[in-house]
């Protein structure tokens, strides 16, 4: 991908007091010097490493600082990424102070000061190795090192600093290699190559979403995360998140080449300091655009283990638990810090920020504005890099302005909380017949409802969690449909399954009983989960009831009493109140038995009489109960039922 080369040039000398000794340049190939073995196994050949490495024993006089200056280097190819290594035995790093002058084709880019990584490289023989942070510039050809130290001891050693120069610029144009994402007026959309589950599926509104560029498209070498064997130098292993870091990469912001920037981070962290990979989780650019970071994901509630924060002092590796969020650019700006130039947060970055913590804390399923113990520390979950590590990161301005980012995501978090569950009504039965507007159901009758809702949200339903609940039009009142059986006024139905996952279907089965007369009924159905409605399930059902077979007693001549064995031709009147016509399979039965029939079809709205020969019974003593109804094939007709008591003397 990118056109490396590799070279290595040593300075040596030594400096004491009110003493600069400058040696001359002695160029030696890489493949005649034992130092540049380690960096040939893993492929080093795009490195030009500069050894300025002065052993410095300073004198009896001891100044409050030293400084050691390079004469003007002229690199062997242009460069725009670059950083120092070295060795001393100094009880703080911080006491050693690093800035690199920049030129190309002669001209001053200015004197960048190098923020030191906390992070120790190694150790042997009582000096430590370490590292400052890369930086990167549009282009170089050309620099002087200045190194100084404060207040150094009668022992204080440097040894060993090593310039390492590295060009990250790709061919193509940044416009051609990715998309640059407008998040401050959410015009992107997230890609989806390696990008986990959680990032694509946030709410379906504008505002949330996100643009996660991936490895891929930032050209991320993938070959640096690989042993010789072809296996991962560095495994991911996984954490329960529970806390939000927040870094500056001591750098520039990219400029107009951010992924460049993203490139050098990663080929320092992987290649130069050995990691296997890049620190971070994520980077923002200025432009809000997210760089997924560490191989791995960070979803259902773990994190992958990066490299972003280790307080050597106590030991603790805060990088656990934790998901580290890196911000491209400098943001220290007092003296204190080594931004030669301090970065603003952009509104585009700080609504990427934002965003993305509230979206990774939904589905981790806590509140970002709360306190956690990390390794048993007691911390705000959204914090800097310097409330766990003896660091000026992620800069003064970001770590003042947190506690305005910690309520700013908090509210995100409170408007996304509710798409983890999402619904949307897949069909309602009605008797095994699909509820449509043609549908006719029977009225007077108990009817077997059935309703499927699909889950469209990011958490799985529980049985025990996730109910329905029946409602009259407005949505609010009960309705007229309800049973006395019913748990609840409004229902209060559990789905049948234990379990739905994402993308799954739930089913709801319940009765319902219809009105005594014909016409149309609206009801609305919505779940909820654990007292809390569940986005978008309201389910709006149109239930079309009709009679087909209904009518209604008029009058009767049953005499109020006779003598026992008399006979007497009865007759009962009847109206067709229904929407069927009564033909031959309609009879009028008396305590079960048939007695008669009509003479004709009795169409709907008409009126008829069944007449019929009756026989008193036996003599009792208490008045015979007569039950008379209509029956279509067995089946009595609604509102034609009557009772009579007749007295036998």
């Amino acid at each position: 991908m990118f056109n490396f080369q590799s070279k290595k040039i040593f300075l040596s000398g030594f400096l004491g007091f009110l003493l600069l000794v400058l040696a001359v340049p002695n160029q030696v190939q890489a493949e005649d010097l034992t130092d540049a073995i380690p960096l040939k196994t893993i492929e080093l050949n795009n490195y030009f490493i500069q050894d300025i490495s002065p052993e410095i024993q300073t004198s009896s006089l001891l100044p409050k600082e030293f400084i050691f200056q390079t004469e003007k280097i002229k690199a062997d190819f242009d460069f725009n990424a670059f950083g120092v290594l070295w060795e001393d035995n100094l009880k703080d790093s911080q006491s050693v102070a690093i800035s690199v002058e920049l030129f190309l084709r002669g001209s001053s880019l200015g004197i960048f000061k190098l923020e030191n990584l906390e992070e120790i490289v190694s150790e042997n023989q009582g000096l430590v190795k370490h590292s400052t942070n890369p930086n990167t510039v549009a282009q170089a050809d050309e620099f002087v090192v200045f190194i100084k130290i404060d207040e150094p001891t009668f022992q204080a050693v440097i040894n060993k600093a090593e310039l390492v120069y590295y060009d990250t610029r790709s061919s193509l144009t940044q416009n051609e290699k990715i998309m640059v994402a407008d998040t401050a007026n959410n015009e992107e959309v997230v890609k989806e190559s390696e990008v986990p589950a959680v990032y694509s599926n946030t709410p379906k509104k504008p505002q949330n979403k996100l643009s996660i560029i991936s490895r891929q498209e930032w050209e991320a070498d993938e070959s640096l995360t690989l042993k010789k064997d072809g296996s991962l130098s560095w495994a991911p292993e996984y954490k329960k998140l529970k806390a939000f870091i927040i870094h500056h990469t001591a750098s520039t912001d990219g400029g107009d080449n951010p992924a460049a920037s993203v490139r050098a981070i990663y080929e320092w962290h992987a290649r130069v300091l050995h990691w296997g990979d890049i620190g971070y989780n994520f980077i923002i650019d200025k432009n809000g655009n997210i760089y997924k970071g560490r191989k791995g994901e960070v979803a259902d509630g773990q994190a992958v283990v990066g490299g972003h924060t280790f307080n050597s002092i106590t030991d603790k590796n805060y990088n656990e638990g934790s998901v580290g969020i890196a911000l491209l650019g400098c943001y220290q700006n007092d003296k204190k810090g080594s931004c030669s130039t301090p970065n603003s947060m952009t509104p585009a970055m700080r609504k990427s920020l934002t965003n993305l913590i509230a979206v990774l804390a939904v589905d981790a399923g806590f509140d970002p504005n709360s306190r956690t113990t990390l390794l048993g520390t007691s911390t705000q979950r959204l914090v800097g890099h310097r409330d766990l590590d003896s660091t000026l990161c992620p800069g003064n301005t970001i770590w003042n302005d947190l506690p305005a980012l910690r309520q700013e995501v908090a509210e995100k978090f409170k408007e996304l909380s509710v798409a983890p569950f999402e619904a949307h009504i897949e069909k309602a039965q009605l008797d095994r017949a699909e509820v449509t507007t043609d549908l006719q159901i029977e009225a007077g009758k108990v009817h077997q409802a059935v309703v499927v809702y699909k889950n469209n949200g990011r958490k799985a339903w529980k049985q025990e969690d996730l109910y329905l609940k029946v409602y009259d039009e407005s949505g609010h009142n009960r309705t007229d449909l309800g049973l006395k059986a019913w748990s609840d006024i409004y229902g209060k139905f559990y789905m049948n399954e234990s379990e739905v996952a994402p993308g799954q279907t739930a089913t709801f089965t319940f009765s319902l009983k219809s009105p005594t007369i014909s016409g149309t009924i609206k009801l609305v159905t919505k779940l909820f989960v654990r007292k809390n409605k569940v986005a978008n399930s309201n389910g709006y059902l149109e239930l079309q009831f009709v009679h087909s077979y209904l009518g209604q007693t008029l009058t009767n001549n049953f005499p109020l009493a006779m003598f026992q064995k008399d006979t007497k031709q009865l007759s009962v009147s009847y109206q067709n109140i229904g929407d069927k016509k009564w033909g031959k399979n309609v009879a009028l039965y008396l305590n079960g038995r048939m007695v008669g029939k009509f003479a004709q079809s009795v169409l709907p709205g008409e009126t008829a009489t069944i007449t019929f020969p009756f026989t008193a019974p036996k003599k009792q003593q208490e008045p015979q109960r007569l039950v008379f109804m209509l029956k279509r094939q067995n089946i009595a007709l609604a509102g034609t039922r009557a009772v009579h008591l007749i007295s036998v003397r």
